[in-house]
């Protein structure tokens, strides 16, 4: 009986690596600044899944030390981009609110 060219975990592999490809069009594409947070959020939580798979088929249990470390750098990420995200999101409304009262004072 010959074996199957690819196993199941490799046939999963393939799936993410592609689902990793759109994540990264998407991230690149993306519009908003909101969009390519959620995109790299994506793109980490792919590479941590890729990761552990590639521990479990490899039978190698350090990658999926490494692959804590990617989740850490992942969360990490995100809240640091959410934070500048709110913060730029308040520098506008303070500018506006500024103008605003800019622009009262010049018709009185």
């Amino acid at each position: 009986m010959t074996e199957p060219i690819l196993t199941i975990f490799e046939y999963c592999l393939l799936v993410l690596a592609i689902a990793l490809i759109l994540a990264l069009l998407n991230g690149v594409q993306g519009q908003r600044f909101t969009d390519r947070v959620v995109a790299l959020n994506v793109i980490g939580t792919l590479t941590i899944v890729i990761s552990c798979m590639l521990a479990v088929y490899l039978q190698h249990s350090y990658i999926l030390d490494i692959a804590m470390v990617l989740a850490l750098l992942n969360f990490l990420a995100v809240v640091v981009l959410c934070r500048m995200a709110i913060l730029r999101r308040v520098g506008r409304m303070r500018v506006k609110k500024e103008r605003a009262a800019a622009a009262e004072e010049g018709e009185k």
